[in-house]
């Protein structure tokens, strides 16, 4: 359904183009080339170009005579899907990893989680820039090679739901002492019995054993900053608490809202995870 309103809005941007470009055309030359050159013709000229500028802007914002794909689309339609509680209720309409909440006594603003096993379409390890993993030409690159392969750039040609939420992944390497990255999005469980490999050799299919994640959630602004500090936060309580987990350095950032979403919209979620529980 995107892309139809893609190729739609792809259709009439070129439309209005040729129309404005036609329309400017004449009015110079009907402005430029008769005398006298009145007040009239001055304001006929100033009025066209305003027609132009509404047809081009303000018609179609953010269209342009392309045929590429917006890897952004999908985040900046996904507006509705903000909400109190459950992940599934801010997900709505897209598919979002399975689990079931768990009262282990924590404050209700941690959210403790049991996740079933998983696939993930996961990129290749990037280096963070300046200590942010959502930031860098390396992670928009990678990023849009994830998007292309729910488009159909599989071994299928299969054209997959896009699900959420997109999660970004720190983790610390003990060979070279160094963080790397990834970025990942969740692959529906219809596609797990015979999912489509990726074509691009930096894009690989991950599977994730269930896990129990311990879950705070981000409303606003978020950073990877800030998702640092709420990620440092949440492990100094779960020490407290003499909960210790196998992945206290790795960062999980979900992200359910991207470009274009209204600032007290904005949602994603801090995780810490543990594969060493046993749960049924």
């Amino acid at each position: 359904m995107l892309g139809h309103l893609y190729s739609l809005q792809k259709f009439q941007s070129i439309q209005i183009s040729e129309i404005s470009h036609f329309f400017l055309t004449n009015l110079t030359r009907l402005c430029c080339y008769h005398r006298p050159f009145t007040i009239l013709h001055t304001a006929m000229f100033f009025f066209g170009l305003l027609t132009c500028y509404l047809l081009t802007t303000c018609l179609l914002p953010g269209t342009t005579a392309t045929s590429r794909a917006d890897p952004d689309i999908d985040l900046i339609n996904i507006n509705d899907i903000y909400g109190p509680g459950h992940v599934n209720t801010r997900c709505q309409n897209k598919i979002c990893p399975v689990y079931t909440v768990q009262d282990v006594g924590l404050p209700s603003v941690i959210e403790v989680r049991d996740y079933q096993d998983s696939y993930w379409v996961s990129t290749t390890y990037y280096e963070p820039i300046n200590g942010s993993c959502i930031e860098g030409e390396a992670m928009r690159a990678l990023y849009i090679q994830l998007y292309n392969f729910y488009k159909g750039v599989n071994t299928m040609g299969l054209l997959i739901d896009r699900t959420l939420p997109v999660r970004v992944m720190r983790q610390f390497n003990r060979e070279d002492n160094k963080n790397y990255c990834y970025t990942m999005f969740y692959l529906p469980e219809i596609y797990s019995m015979n999912p489509p490999a990726p074509l691009s050799v930096e894009i690989f299919m991950g599977y994730n054993y269930r896990k129990r994640c311990y879950t705070l959630q981000v409303k606003g602004r978020f950073s990877w900053k800030r998702a640092t500090r709420l990620h440092e936060a949440l492990l100094k309580f779960l020490k407290k608490k003499k909960i210790t987990t196998t992945t206290n350095s790795d960062i999980i950032l979900d992200i359910y809202t991207g470009y274009g979403v209204p600032l007290e919209e904005k949602y994603a979620e801090v995780l810490i995870c543990d594969e060493n529980v046993s749960y049924k």
